[in-house]
């Protein structure tokens, strides 16, 4: 099972960002929304306009991921100086990392409960997934793909 301390390590080099992210997304500051209505709706208008195949999505989508992963360390750790980190940001940083394993232990225990209930009673967990995939297949059908995401 994961821990705090895995969670904590694992996101170290990514420290002052984990700590700008979720206060971005807990809309610490008033202006905070607008931006994330203007940096969303730019992202859908680029994919619009942009009109790529699912597969060629993921595959950019994997090249920046992996861009950002080497790049964003290096120019974390030249912006942000590590004599700059104080124990409010320390107390804020577990904060968050609590609630990322809060929210990953939730949803191991959300697939532990669909595995129960697909040993318990078969034929009920068949017919709810089974709707629930033709529900979902549907509005695919209905919606663009990648509006979805």
């Amino acid at each position: 099972m994961l821990d705090q301390s895995q969670v904590k390590s694992g996101l170290s080099n990514w420290k002052e960002a984990v700590i700008l992210v979720d206060s971005f997304l807990g809309w610490e500051k008033d202006f905070y929304p607008g931006i994330l209505a203007g940096v969303l709706t730019l992202k859908f208008l680029i994919i619009w306009y942009w009109d790529p195949t699912l597969l060629t999505f993921l595959a950019v989508t994997g090249i920046w991921l992996s861009i950002l992963d080497y790049l964003g360390p290096k120019v974390l750790a030249q912006v942000f100086k590590p004599e700059n980190w104080t124990h409010e940001k320390e107390t804020k940083y577990e904060a968050v990392c609590e609630n990322i394993v809060s929210g990953l232990t939730k949803c191991t225990a959300a697939f532990k409960m669909c595995h129960e209930a697909k040993e318990k009673k078969p034929v009920v967990h068949f017919a709810a997934t089974v709707t629930s995939l033709l529900v979902l297949s549907w509005i695919g059908n209905r919606i663009n793909n990648f509006f979805l995401l």
